[in-house]
């Protein structure tokens, strides 16, 4: 019986996507190599669900990261929307642009190749 009560929980917890934005402000001070002012490093996340590999469930809303919030029936882990909310980051912080962008997906199944997790990360330093 506890096991039908786990059910939407755990429903809920395969079907949402997650689109985070973590910010890491530098040291007073701080600056590249080139000797730019680096306002903040950032990372970038955005994670999605899929059935059987290849149908979207849900994926992270990158509009409104570190909400909780998701975008059912829909992919949007790629390169694209990581940039997208690295801009959006960099507007938001009064950065003039992104230098050091490193990006790495990863991906993981769930009960073997019925559910698939998808994830991409991107880190980058904004400057001035």
């Amino acid at each position: 019986m506890n096991a039908w009560r786990m059910l939407p929980a755990a429903a809920l917890l395969f079907t949402s996507g997650c689109a985070l934005v973590t910010r890491m402000p530098p040291e007073p001070g701080a600056r590249t190599a080139e000797g730019e002012e680096i306002v903040e490093t950032v990372q970038v996340m955005n994670s999605s669900w899929s059935l059987f590999c290849l149908l979207p469930l849900a994926s992270g809303d990158v509009d409104s990261p570190d909400c909780v919030s998701c975008l059912p029936f829909r992919d949007t882990v790629n390169l694209e929307n990581q940039i997208k909310m690295i801009e959006a980051e960099a507007e938001r912080c009064g950065a003039s642009r992104a230098t050091h962008v490193v990006t790495y997906e990863g991906d993981e199944d769930v009960f073997l190749v019925l559910l698939l997790r998808r994830k991409i990360h991107t880190s980058a330093v904004l400057v001035r």
